[in-house]
């Protein structure tokens, strides 16, 4: 497929840089030259696959057996023990289908206590219909653990000899009031289809009940049932659903039932310049009925800037994240909004940034929020302005949100939208050039998009709402590398650690860039970064290329809002994990693994997370599932079969030397924090919560091993109290009701605290 390119193709010739404001930094020097980053950004999300699939290689390890084979002893477990150690899980044979960085196909769903993983066929999986190699490499597999990565299963979602899968992503599926039934579970995949003319001719939605792990009916069959392996022809026959390209973005589950997966909205996925026509987003919506899902679907369409020259000023690439509940979502993305008088759209507004749609009744209704104003006198932003290049010949900063390192997002406790970003400088302020960025040459020779010196390396930045409209930052990380080149000729192809053997000319290289990703606690407290980047000590000649990558975490608490005009407080914690390329050898999550320790390419992480622990004397310890796709050649090879390495990260982050606020203090008394019943098995026998759903009562049924003071409390989504229930318990069981009349419908967190130790279980109300 040819690229669609969002601007022009002439490169201008740089001059000098001037500071922003007074902002002193480093001037750009005569040698620099514009990049043309909107360009970059095109060609990162362009659906081209090469048609030729040498798929006749296979990497034969001695690492464990991936496939169905399980341990038919195993049963689930509820409480979450994670002894970190990477694993294959799985295999695809290639790597296109995890090259975009907000595909969604890594999942840890809390309802079920279950990690899953999406992803395109290997070649060793199932001899059987269909026979053309092509469509075997379509077939579309899950795997799927409940005992956080100890034991998996896998099962067949898509299936096709005509239409290809390609670029899937998906999840778990509870059905509503049968949560944690490990037997009432349902797997779901969506992405685009091809076919043997290797044009785009729609999209996949495919659907199938779970069984036990280790049973019958997770198998190499697919599920024909209505829903089940649904095919959305994108040339007419659209369907419920509505025009959908390319749904391979931000798959979610929310506890209202509901899935949602994102894809463009184009004219003509097939075709090129004006005949794309790219629209906006369309985002595809599930909910579960009578034994199927049922899709409907809607759009969104900003209005973005068209330059003199015809072209869209927009990535393209369409986001979106919820809160757990599911009532608050955002729809974004990155270009250049078309001027409205008295917005602000001008100077520093001007350039590529977040154009947001937000909801707060579910999705009924989208509104466009203001902008991020880097015209305002926020001192905040400050510090973004301090390490970008003003424009050429001018004093002006224009911030250019730079999705080429990836870009992500996450909804908080509070349910306010946080934007995670590397930005840079755009070149110009002309009308034409707001696509156009500084390439820098750095010392070693090589020209980067950043600068690689202290206040001009690629920091990472969260960009979160408040409750007083306006925008705080706040600045997550620096960086050590940046992406190399894709095609021939352009700035660090020869460090890039893929071989050259895709793309157009048949020498494209695949991606290698930070793939910035966001994962949060189920409760929004704690949100965790990942990024991949190398060790320039040891890249090639000390390049700042990404080539030898190892991913990254850190973790941020948010605070809870205190009034409509106080902001909640963002604490980063100072600890930065290398979770593939630790220090040490030993302690969890220091475990290493030849195939992924400098190799940690194509990384994901599961949009949401667990807390294990939280105590004063430790710290917080989050569990993170997280997978890499690689395989064991040097250079990695693109069109050969790729290896899914997975590892629950134990990832903790102790309190030592954390000067946290007040209001987000870890007291010296908190009770620890588990994320099950079942890790309260010192204190209790059993639980149950009941009716669920549940309207006026609820009855929570607790076995104890010991007399002891329980306190049940209801929490609303935004982590307030509602309802609290204080009971003498006896040895033995115990019957507490829980009145919840006057509280509003929907979905709470029933804490439930024994003598010292909490855990948390759900509940929807309706009336």
């Amino acid at each position: 497929m040819k690229k669609h390119l969002l601007l022009g193709t002439a490169l201008f010739a740089a001059v000098s840089a001037f500071p922003q404001q007074a902002i002193q930094k480093q001037q750009a020097t005569a040698a620099d030259r514009a990049s043309i980053l909107a360009e970059k950004f095109a060609r990162a999300n362009n659906p081209y696959e090469p048609a030729a699939q040498a798929e006749t290689k296979v990497n034969n390890t001695t690492d464990p057996v991936y496939g169905p084979e399980m341990n038919p002893s195993a049963t689930s477990r509820a409480a979450i023990t994670i002894a970190p150690a990477w694993k294959k899980i799985s295999a695809s044979s290639n790597i296109y289908g995890m090259l975009v960085n907000n595909t969604k196909p890594l999942m840890y769903n809390d309802e079920l206590n279950a990690v899953s993983l999406v992803h395109r066929k290997y070649q060793g999986f199932a001899t059987r219909p269909p026979l053309s190699s092509n469509a075997q490499s379509g077939g579309i597999l899950a795997v799927i653990s409940d005992n956080w990565g100890e034991d998996w299963d896998t099962t067949l979602l898509w299936n096709s000899e005509n239409y290809w899968g390609r670029y899937p992503q998906g999840g778990t599926y509870a059905i509503p009031g049968a949560h944690c039934l490990r037997d009432s579970a349902y797997i779901l995949a969506t992405g685009p289809v091809t076919g043997s003319g290797q044009f785009w001719q729609g999209s996949f939605l495919a659907s199938k009940k779970l069984d036990t792990l280790g049973g019958a009916g997770n198998n190499d069959t697919v599920s024909t049932g209505f829903s089940d392996h649904v095919f959305l022809d994108n040339s007419g026959s659209f369907g419920p659903a509505g025009k959908t390209d390319f749904p391979r973005y931000d798959f979610t589950v929310t506890d209202d039932g509901v899935v949602r997966s994102m894809g463009y909205l184009v004219n003509d996925i097939n075709g090129t310049g004006s005949s794309y026509g790219w629209q906006g987003a369309s985002y595809l919506k599930a909910t579960f009925a009578g034994g199927s899902f049922n899709w409907t679907g809607d759009t969104i369409k900003p209005d973005v800037f068209v330059n003199s020259l015809g072209s869209q000023n927009v990535s393209g690439v369409p986001h979106m994240c919820w809160n757990e509940s599911g009532t608050v979502g955002y729809v974004w993305f990155i270009g250049v909004r078309n001027p409205r008088p008295g917005q602000g759209d001008t100077l520093a507004n001007m350039g590529y940034q977040p154009i947001i749609f937000k909801s707060t009744n579910s999705g009924a209704t989208w509104t466009e929020m203001p902008r991020i104003n880097f015209n305002s006198n926020n001192t905040q932003f400050d510090k973004v302005f301090r390490q970008i290049y003003a424009v050429r010949g001018g004093t002006l900063g224009i911030p250019f949100f730079n999705t080429g390192e990836g870009v992500d997002g996450i909804v908080d406790r509070n349910n306010r939208l946080h934007i995670v970003s590397t930005v840079v400088g755009a070149y110009s302020k002309h009308p034409d050039s707001l696509g156009y960025t500084y390439l820098l040459t750095h010392a070693d020779g090589e020209r980067y998009n950043f600068g690689h010196e202290p206040g001009l390396r690629p920091y990472i930045f969260d960009f979160t709402e408040t409750n007083t409209g306006n925008w705080n930052v706040t600045m997550i990380d620096s960086m050590s590398s940046e992406s190399p080149g894709e095609t021939t000729g352009t700035d660090g192809y020869q460090s890039n650690p893929w071989d050259a053997a895709g793309g157009t000319s048949g020498t494209d290289k695949v991606g290698a860039d930070a793939r910035i990703q966001l994962s949060r606690t189920p409760n929004g407290r704690y949100i965790v970064y990942t990024w991949a980047e190398s060790d320039t000590a040891f890249t090639s000649s000390g390049f700042k290329w990404n080539q030898r990558p190892n991913v990254k975490a850190r973790m941020a608490e948010v605070g809870v809002e205190s009034g409509s005009s106080v902001p909640a407080t963002l604490v980063v914690h100072p600890t930065e994990i290398n979770v593939t390329n630790p220090t040490a050898t030993t302690q969890a999550p220091y475990t290493k693994h030849s195939q992924v320790q400098n190799r940690a390419v194509m990384h994901y992480i599961s949009s949401k997370c667990a807390v294990i622990s939280n105590t004063a004397s430790s710290g917080v310890s989050i569990g993170l599932p997280i997978t890499v796709s690689n395989n064991t050649f040097v250079p990695l090879h693109q069109l050969d079969e790729v290896n899914h390495w997975y590892l629950s990260a134990n990832l903790n982050f102790d309190n030592v030397n954390v000067n946290w606020p007040t209001n987000v203090c870890v007291a010296p008394k908190q009770p620890t924090i588990v994320t099950s019943m079942a890790e309260m098995a010192s204190s209790i026998e059993a639980s149950m919560l009941y009716p669920n759903p549940a309207a006026n009562v609820a009855q929570l049924s607790i076995g104890l091993k010991n007399g002891s003071n329980v306190e049940v409390s209801v929490m609303n989504t935004m982590g307030q109290v509602v309802r609290t229930v204080r009971h003498t318990g006896r040895a033995g069981e115990n019957t507490i009701s829980i009145d919840l009349s006057n509280i509003a419908t929907g979905v709470y967190m029933v804490n439930i605290k024994v003598d010292d130790t909490m855990g948390t279980k759900k509940l929807i109300i309706q009336q």
